[in-house]
């Protein structure tokens, strides 16, 4: 029920589904897509100690676009993991105060 929620609600996951089915992928196929989407977005929110944010996957298509390419998996300076491109990086979890009381 949360995928189809998600599909109706959810700007990013409607134009994953629109795009599954325009493919030619079952509906039903494109929903447990959905799903898989929305797992992967609340661990990205929890890995990363951030709120959601719609417009991130914005960048790299706009990036993507303006290269009339694939964006590089490796730049200069990029360490895997880290978040770059806009200069921003995850906090270390000891800067947001998540390190256990000792």
């Amino acid at each position: 029920m949360p995928a189809l929620s998600a599909i109706q609600q959810n700007p990013l996951v409607k134009a994953l589904r629109e795009r599954l089915v325009a493919r030619g992928k079952a509906k039903m196929a494109a929903v447990g897509a959905a799903m898989r989407k929305r797992l992967q977005l609340m661990y990205g929110v929890v890995k990363h100690h951030r709120p959601f944010n719609p417009h991130y996957a914005g960048r790299a298509l706009a990036e993507r676009n303006a290269s009339g390419g694939p964006v590089p998996a490796a730049r200069p300076g990029h360490k895997p993991g880290r978040v770059s491109g806009a200069g921003v990086e995850p906090a270390a979890p000891k800067a947001l105060g998540l390190e256990p009381a000792t």
